[in-house]
């Protein structure tokens, strides 16, 4: 399980499909504040991660 919270600062996640194993992934705002938004540049490198069975994008936007 890998649980990000708070990386406003960070667009690129692709770094992660090298987490061939990982089962659940969360990238999410903070719960405190409802008005900040992760913006994320893509999203494609969720297909390379064989292992993923949830993902939780609470507060994320594509952009």
């Amino acid at each position: 399980m890998l649980v990000l919270g708070q990386t406003v600062k960070i667009h690129d996640y692709s770094a992660l499909a090298k987490l061939k194993n990982l089962k659940v992934l969360g990238i999410c705002a903070s719960p405190v504040s409802r008005s900040t938004t992760i913006k994320v540049t893509d999203l494609e490198f969720i297909k390379e991660m064989p292992s993923l069975e949830y993902v939780d994008l609470a507060g994320v936007r594509l952009i």
